[in-house]
C-alpha cells in the first residue's frame, strides 16, 4: 500500500477503509510518530471480539486479538521497514469499550 500510494499516512488511511469495508472493524491510528515508527491503533467492533460482546465466547480477563495484532505488526513492520512491537492495551473482548494497540 505505501508503495502505491506513496504515503505512510495515506497506506494508514486506505487500510483504514479497507479493513471496515471487509468488517474487521473500524480502525483509528491516533499519535502515529511517521519517523520512529510508532503510535496506536484503536479498532472498535474488531471481529474477534464480537461472539464474546454478544455473550456467546468465553469470558477472558486478557486481550484475545492474536490475529489482528499479529496482522497489525506484520503490516505496520513493512509500512516502517523495521520491526515492530504491538501490545494490545485494551479489548473489548475483556470488557473493554474497544481494543487498543500500542506499536512501537
Amino acid at each position: 500500500m505505501k508503495k502505491e500510494f506513496g504515503t505512510k499516512e495515506e497506506a494508514l488511511r486506505r487500510l483504514h477503509e479497507l479493513k471496515r469495508k471487509e468488517n474487521w472493524g473500524k480502525l483509528t491510528f491516533r499519535d502515529v510518530d511517521f519517523v520512529n515508527g510508532s503510535g496506536k491503533v484503536i479498532v472498535a467492533d474488531a471481529f474477534e471480539t464480537i461472539a464474546r460482546k454478544a455473550g456467546e465466547g468465553r469470558e477472558t480477563s486478557q486481550p484475545c486479538c492474536n490475529f489482528l495484532r499479529g496482522f497489525l505488526s506484520g503490516f505496520l513492520s513493512e509500512l516502517f521497514e523495521k520491526s515492530i512491537t504491538i501490545t494490545e492495551e485494551k479489548c473489548a473482548g475483556k470488557g473493554d469499550e474497544h481494543c487498543e494497540f500500542i506499536f512501537r
